[in-house]
């Protein structure tokens, strides 16, 4: 059934796109921190534009582990597998406006490796995303990420799934070639997969709940998790320099009276240099204790994780945006140099991690903790040392090799004092990419046609 599925898609894209048609072979090893297994993929991807229009869609399957869950399907040829959906998505293009939807492998945030709000590091998301740039200088950009939707069980009769939605907002403007700064907004709720009210309000997604809960006839019982940051982008020449601010709880985090908690906020720093076609890149990201938590277990979970009260998953799997979570900093220092058809990428990123727990308000405390600000105060913190060397290597136009090699030096591993460990990092993969053979597609159907001719 798959495969009959698949191929009709296929067809029905050569059908309906004829302009340019192109797919993609790729296979591979790895072996890294999340599941410090090996683990082999092996799958497709086909490409279809048509003027303005594209569609996209990739997938494999692959014998990964996530955390300490197994691959949970016999019999493929490699052992043990999965299928694993790609980025996949139909998309249009114009001059000023862009739309995408379907699975799609959002990174919302300036940074290179740290971002914020969303970041690719899990599969993709069912979402729409859309882009508007009216003028030069300002960009509405709207990100509508169904993360999980409603499920009924009628064998016992009740609901077995409520729906998880994510509204992602930016504003921005950009008064010069060279200087970008905006506003963030994103708001998680449960309960519902769309929220009107958020969606055809154009104004600050936080500022819009505030008004819901307000006194007036309006007032609605909702208490969703809403989070708000300001950015800006400053690239003179060859030099980029960007920070970014995500706050969480704005309303308790700043201005809250009645009801004050520590200062629940995470930020993404960094420079970027460019000398020809390469690249020298220096980042630092972090976020404070009890950021991207629920604040109580009276409200609902709307802990900005993708599976709640999974702690079974890598919380670096596991989080919407910014991937280490609360409590950690992080540093990233590397190059991207270009030597003809090798690309060679040296890099060093240092991890310091506490006590993290997004499923437990105040990690367990019966009171909200007096402290204003709250990063890495454990008694032992884990910290983690990775040094890898990437390769990329042009065979063909069509072929090209990749590969990471590397190790991780963890102290205090899972914050057990003196739990030290080294680990392999090791990815090697191999892409084959047909080209555009639209014209052989035409030329092989009129051949074909000719035959039965009379």
């Amino acid at each position: 059934m798959k495969s009959f599925i698949f191929s009709f898609l296929i067809l029905l894209s050569i059908n309906m796109f004829s302009n340019q048609f192109s797919f993609d072979l790729f296979t591979g090893f790895d072996l890294d921190l999340l599941t410090k297994k090996p683990g082999i993929y092996y799958g497709a991807g086909i490409l279809v534009t048509d003027g303005p229009f594209s569609a996209f869609v990739a997938m494999d399957m692959r014998t990964h582990d996530v955390g300490t869950i197994n691959p949970n399907l016999e019999g493929g040829i490699l052992g043990d597998w999965y299928d694993y959906t790609r980025e996949s998505y139909v998309a249009l293009n114009l001059k000023t406006f862009d739309l995408r939807a379907g699975m799609l492998q959002l990174k919302e945030g300036t940074g290179k490796t740290y971002p914020l709000f969303i970041s690719s590091n899990s599969s993709p998301y069912p979402a729409v995303s859309i882009s508007w740039k009216p003028f030069k200088w300002m960009e509405l950009k709207n990100d509508f990420v169904f993360i999980r939707q409603n499920l009924f069980d009628f064998s016992k009769y009740e609901l077995s799934q409520i729906p998880k939605t994510l509204y992602y907002r930016r504003y921005a403007l950009k008064p010069l070639d060279f200087l970008e700064f905006g506003l963030e907004d994103a708001v998680l709720f449960l309960g519902r997969s769309l929220d009107l009210i958020y969606l055809f309000s154009f104004g600050p997604y936080q500022t819009i709940q505030w008004m819901r809960q307000g006194a007036g006839p309006w007032h609605e019982e909702i208490n969703d998790n809403g989070m708000i940051g300001l950015y800006f982008d400053l690239s003179p020449g060859n030099l980029r320099i960007y920070a970014d601010t995500l706050i969480d709880d704005v309303s308790h985090t700043l201005i809250g009276k009645s009801y004050v908690h520590p200062y629940k906020i995470a930020w993404d720093t960094g420079i970027e240099y460019r000398f020809n076609e390469n690249l020298f890149y220096f980042e630092f990201a972090g976020a404070t204790k009890y950021t991207f938590q629920r604040t109580s277990m009276n409200v609902p979970p709307y802990q900005y994780v993708r599976y709640e009260d999974r702690p079974d998953i890598p919380l670096e799997y596991n989080m919407i945006g910014y991937k280490y979570g609360e409590n950690s900093i992080a540093l990233n220092i590397g190059t991207e140099l270009k030597f003809g058809n090798f690309d060679i990428n040296p890099q060093y990123e240092y991890v310091a991690l506490g006590k993290r727990d997004p499923d437990t308000p105040w990690h367990g405390a019966e009171e909200v903790p007096a402290i204003k600000f709250s990063l890495l105060d454990d008694e032992v913190i884990e910290k983690r040392h990775l040094i890898t060397l990437g390769v990329k290597i042009k065979i063909f136009d069509s072929l090209s090799l990749n590969g990471t090699l590397g190790f991780a030096y963890i102290r205090n591993e899972g914050l057990v004092e003196k739990n030290n460990n080294f680990y392999p990092l090791i990815s090697l993969g191999v892409n084959w990419n047909s080209g555009d053979i639209s014209p052989l597609i035409d030329e092989t159907r009129k051949n074909f046609s000719d035959l039965f001719k009379d």
